[in-house]
């Protein structure tokens, strides 16, 4: 009876702990995504912002 109880624990800790660590990678992968999005438009809005200036310097 006992090696019941600690086999249907230690399956309940290995589920658990199972989906924690795949929840941890999809939050993971999401903030990488939204950096790297967030990256790319702060290089983008400091190009153009660079062309602006430099148009505005030949004028």
């Amino acid at each position: 009876m006992i090696e019941l109880i600690l086999a249907s624990f230690l399956v309940s800790f290995v589920v658990s702990y199972t989906m924690m660590k795949w929840h941890s990678l999809q939050v993971n992968a999401i903030l990488k995504k939204y950096l790297f999005e967030t990256n790319l438009l702060y290089r983008k809005t400091a190009s153009e912002t660079l062309q602006l200036i430099q148009q505005h310097k030949r004028q």
